[in-house]
């Protein structure tokens, strides 16, 4: 009977319908220049995804940071050198907050889009 009750709970799980709400901030929109982008809230994320690009190449290091409360630290998750028009695209944990940092800069024109994702049933 256990079995059963898990086989049939496991069918209406694959067969419930999920929605995903997205939003996309773009946070570096052509900087040339070091600072931090502006602080974006995602802890009602299921998933954050962050693409950092230049227009045609660039000497620069970003970093995507995060903290998990407004007073706390800034830690990275993720260091870029020198992006690409290319680009990269990053899957970062959930935290609180987001940002990201132009850490060190020569040249190119940098850009960067935060996207979040909540998936709900």
């Amino acid at each position: 009977m256990k079995k059963l009750l898990c086989i049939i709970f496991a069918m209406a799980l694959c067969s419930a319908s999920f929605a995903d709400t997205g939003s996309a901030f773009v946070v570096l929109n052509g900087v040339s220049s070091t600072g931090a982008s502006q602080t974006i809230n995602i802890s009602k994320a299921s998933f954050v995804r962050v693409q950092v690009w230049s227009n045609a190449g660039s000497t620069a290091g970003i970093t995507i940071q995060e903290r998990s409360s407004p007073n706390a630290p800034w830690y990275t998750v993720a260091t870029i050198t020198d992006p690409d028009a290319n680009g990269e695209y990053w899957s970062v944990p959930v935290a609180m907050q987001l940002q990201v940092n132009v850490s060190s800069y020569a040249s190119g024109i940098i850009n960067a889009i935060v996207e979040t994702h909540q998936i709900t049933p």
